[in-house]
């Protein structure tokens, strides 16, 4: 089955009203309490410091990312919600308009579905969906899916704390909340598929895509 072919003109006025939407949606602040205390206020506290906890339940909650995670985040957060929000809003556009405008519609279908859930409901993984979508980059796609693991665990450079580790896969705050499940979801299909269309290209895979409105 094949996606419907749209005029340019098209994908163009959609691409403005999904990013009006996001904007509409982050001026309502739909993020929880709880969550704009953990995402903006625990910056305050060093590295994987597990002085940030819930709260709601008083427990420790670090943020077992990587350095270069902080790196990019703590500015942002530091500033507040609207210029972490905005500044995101606008790398976001960006990357949406070299997806409408320099590769096919089922791309263009790609990069929204998964920039709602990454720039609205995941922020913190934001970063990590950035990588996953260079690496469609031609020559060093697999560096930015490298990259993309990395940072998403405490592995740039790594972090060999074992409570951090036992952390991250021992706490039913963090990989066992069924909550998370959707965004692991999210974030693995999505960096299969950009591998999976990267090799296509290099012809590392013998997959002939004879329809050209699904043209890699």
């Amino acid at each position: 089955m094949s996606l419907p072919s749209l005029p340019q003109r098209t994908v163009l006025l959609m691409f403005v009203l999904v990013q009006a939407t996001k904007l509409l949606i982050i001026l309502s602040e739909p993020n929880s309490e709880q969550f704009k205390y953990w995402f903006y206020r625990c910056f305050q506290y060093p590295p994987y410091s597990w002085d940030c906890r819930t709260l709601n339940e008083n427990m420790p909650f670090p943020m077992p990312y990587s350095l270069i995670w902080y790196i990019v985040y703590v500015p942002l957060t530091a500033a507040g919600y609207w210029t972490y929000n905005f500044v995101m809003l606008a790398v976001d556009t960006l990357f949406g308009w070299i997806m409408v405008t320099k590769h096919s519609n089922l791309w263009a279908y790609f990069w929204t579905q998964g920039s709602f859930y990454f720039l609205i409901v995941a922020p913190q993984d934001f970063l990590i969906w950035a990588f996953i979508l260079l690496g469609r980059t031609a020559r060093f796609g697999p560096v930015f899916l490298a990259l993309a693991v990395l940072v998403k665990f405490p592995l740039l450079p790594p972090i060999l704390d074992p409570a951090i580790w036992g952390f991250i896969f021992g706490n039913p705050l963090s990989a066992r909340d069924p909550l998370n499940y959707a965004r692991y979801a999210m974030l693995g299909i999505s960096w299969i598929s950009v591998l999976t269309m990267w090799l296509v290209e290099r012809g590392h895979l013998h997959v002939l895509v004879h329809n050209r409105l699904i043209r890699l």
